[in-house]
Order: C-alpha cells, then sequence, then structure tokens
C-alpha cells in the first residue's frame, strides 16, 4: 500500500519476532537425522502487521510530509465526555489462527466538535504464548495543520502476565469477543514511534474528517 513513509515503521530484522504456538515443541520431530530439517520460516502465521495507515494528497500523488515529534496525544481532550458528530467502527479481518488464540485488525473513527480520532488495531493473543497489540492513533484539532501519528506496540508473553498475578483462564478479559490487550501495561511497550503529518493547504478544518477514514 502506498502513502506515507511506506505505510510501515522502519525496523530492523524481523518485524516481531517469530512466533510459535504452545504446541510446537511436542510437533517437532524427535530425530537426529540430518536429513530432517525444520523449514525456514518466511511468512508471519500470527497475522501481525506493523502497518500504521497510509496518506495521499486528494489527486493520490505525493504523501504529506512527515516529521518525527515528541508531542504525545492530548489524553485529557480525548477522555472528555463532549458530543460525539459521527462514530464508525470496521473490522478488516479476524482469525482464530488455528484453534491456537485469535489476532484481529480493527480500526474505529470518532469526529468530535473540535477534532478528529482514528484508531487502527491490530490485536494478537496466541493461547499461554503472548499477547499482542499494535496500535495506531492519528489525532487531527480543526485549527491544527497537522495530523499527530503514534504508534505503538506492546506485548507481553502469558508467564509474565501469571506472574502479575493475572489469571489468565479465569479473566473476563479473555474470551471470544475480547483478545486480552487490556491487560498490558506501559511497561509492556516495546516501540513507540510519534511523527506529525503536516497538511497541505492550510489548517485542518471541518473538511478534514472525511480524509479520516482514508488514513487508514
Amino acid at each position: 500500500v502506498g502513502g506515507a513513509d511506506g505505510g510501515a515503521p522502519p525496523l530492523d530484522g524481523p518485524w516481531f519476532g517469530h512466533v510459535r504456538c504452545q504446541f510446537a515443541k511436542i510437533w517437532k520431530p524427535k530425530t537426529d537425522n540430518p536429513d530432517v530439517k525444520e523449514l525456514e520460516v518466511t511468512s508471519d502465521w500470527t497475522c501481525s502487521s506493523p502497518y500504521w495507515g497510509s496518506a495521499t494528497t486528494h489527486d493520490g500523488a505525493d504523501a504529506f510530509p512527515v516529521q518525527p515529534t515528541d508531542e504525545g496525544l492530548p489524553m485529557d481532550l480525548l477522555r472528555r465526555r463532549d458530543e460525539i458528530h459521527w462514530y464508525h467502527e470496521l473490522l478488516f479481518w479476524e482469525d482464530e489462527l488455528d484453534d491456537n488464540g485469535v489476532c484481529r485488525a480493527s480500526l474505529r473513527v470518532r469526529v468530535m466538535p473540535n477534532f478528529w480520532f482514528v484508531l487502527l488495531l491490530c490485536e494478537l493473543r496466541v493461547d499461554n504464548v503472548l499477547i499482542r497489540e499494535v496500535a495506531t492513533r492519528f489525532f487531527c484539532a480543526f485549527d491544527s495543520t497537522t495530523v499527530l501519528r503514534e504508534w505503538t506496540w506492546r506485548e507481553a508473553a502469558t508467564e509474565d502476565l501469571r506472574k502479575r498475578g493475572v489469571m489468565l483462564s479465569e479473566s473476563p478479559h479473555i474470551s471470544q469477543s475480547s483478545v486480552g490487550t487490556t491487560l498490558l501495561q506501559e511497561t509492556d511497550v516495546r516501540r513507540q514511534l510519534r511523527h506529525k503529518l503536516v497538511l497541505e493547504g492550510g489548517g485542518c478544518g471541518a473538511q478534514a474528517a472525511d480524509r479520516a477514514a482514508s488514513l487508514a
């Protein structure tokens, strides 16, 4: 997918490392025969994606200029219970990983009186192995000339969660409808990147709400 800085953050090596399901050791061939070899891993069976959205101009030409920033999201403003002018949620895909967990990609968009906000989520649970969340958040105030993008990768092994006292088998956060990413904490952040996407032709304006969905 084209767009701003290639649609994915730069990272050396495999995006998130190779993940094995809880039965991998049982399935491994028990033999010393040198002719029996493990297949080289060339794809991610968990469907995890580092995708952080693509932004293009109205004519589909050049992407918006992108600038690194240390500015965080205005959480106080996002938590305010102001009137929601428009809200939409979209499920891109969901897979149960052959009964080894669940992976889900979704998008949420809301337009408020003074800003719009987009949340792009890739959530993963590999049963008895790990829980992962890759979240991209876009924020734009209508009087701003930039869109703030925050990309965050959080991940915790289930063994580490148990050490915190989380009873995974009894947790209400883990079910068919809940991947369990709400169990992750700030200490589980593996990487976080923030950028400003510079808008062309002045401020964000109310018409920028029409662009929100095109950013993901």
